[in-house]
């Protein structure tokens, strides 16, 4: 069985990133062929009202990939509040728990968080957008001669800064702040992890935001103030998460995206990698399931990279 895994498409973000992503899904195809199981790990498409680029995303894939099993997680950008004609709002909640599963079900995809997991015969796929609580933020970062703390991080507006910088003012729900929505989404996601984990077989697990610094390229880029952007890339708890609930070895690789820059460890037996897709540029996974664990066959870089 193959599973081609990729993230961050982002549909419709511009008629560019349109049509780059449409070029790399044609180009996966001629490249790979056939493949089982279609995975992408958040950031889906660019919210508008009715969810239209997402349905769109979906049918394409599906016309690209008329055969194979779709999978998704949400994605940050995928939670971004809607407001309607009629001045009524859709908050990221609601979309999170409610109108994601329901355009999964009406377009005939599988949507992937908390509980929701989808059980193959020989294996299970797991998934979360995750989200970030601030833990893998860089310890004691200052900023134009001031020190950045966690009023910064909430405000998403870095020292000396007047306006956020950091897009997820968009998201908007009741939490209390990013650390109490991270944790419930956590709870969640661990849920569904120990079902998966009852099954007794392999795992493959995904998410959007990142589960360990190892994961987050971004950590490594000497980029002077978006430094400030380590703080929203994931959470460690994602990470200790799946480490904690490995005592049988079932869970053989973590996927995750949002940081568009590929990173790669190993931490107790789990293979974590972030895919690295960026807008337009598409990197794709390409895992076959045989002899009851999931081998990697050949890892793709978009050659524009």
């Amino acid at each position: 069985m193959k599973i081609l895994i990729t993230a961050d498409t982002h549909y419709r973000a511009g008629s560019d990133v349109a049509t780059g992503v449409e070029k790399c899904f044609y180009d996966a195809k001629a490249k790979f062929g056939f493949v089982d199981m279609l995975v992408i790990a958040g950031d889906i498409a660019e919210s508008i009202q009715n969810f239209e680029n997402h349905r769109l995303f979906f049918r394409f894939a599906k016309k690209v990939f008329p055969e194979s099993e779709i999978c998704f997680c949400a994605g940050n950008h995928d939670i971004w509040m809607i407001e309607n004609d009629d001045g009524s709002r859709v908050d990221s909640l609601q979309i999170l728990t409610e109108v994601l599963p329901d355009i999964a079900k009406s377009e005939g995809v599988n949507f992937l968080e908390g509980e929701n997991i989808f059980e193959h015969k020989g294996f299970t796929l797991v998934g979360t957008l995750g989200f970030y609580d601030y833990s893998l933020a860089k310890p004691d970062l200052s900023l134009f001669g001031e020190k950045v703390t966690e009023k910064h991080y909430r405000a998403k507006i870095p020292p000396k800064g007047s306006a956020p910088t950091w897009n997820d003012v968009f998201i908007e729900w009741d939490f209390a702040d990013d650390k109490v929505a991270c944790e419930f989404i956590l709870q969640n996601f661990e849920k569904g992890l120990k079902k998966a984990v009852l099954r007794g077989l392999p795992i493959l697990s995904i998410s959007h935001c990142v589960p360990f610094s190892c994961a987050n390229a971004w950590a490594s880029l000497d980029i002077g103030w978006r430094e400030f952007y380590n703080a929203f890339a994931g959470s460690k708890k994602l990470g200790e998460i799946h480490l904690a609930n490995n005592k049988s070895g079932l869970i053989k690789y973590q996927v995750s995206g949002h940081t568009h820059r590929l990173a790669r460890c190993k931490k107790a037996g789990i293979k974590f990698v972030n895919i690295g897709s960026t807008y337009g540029r598409l990197n794709f996974l390409l895992l076959e399931f045989v002899d009851n664990d999931f081998k990697e066959i050949v890892f793709h870089i978009d050659p524009r990279d």
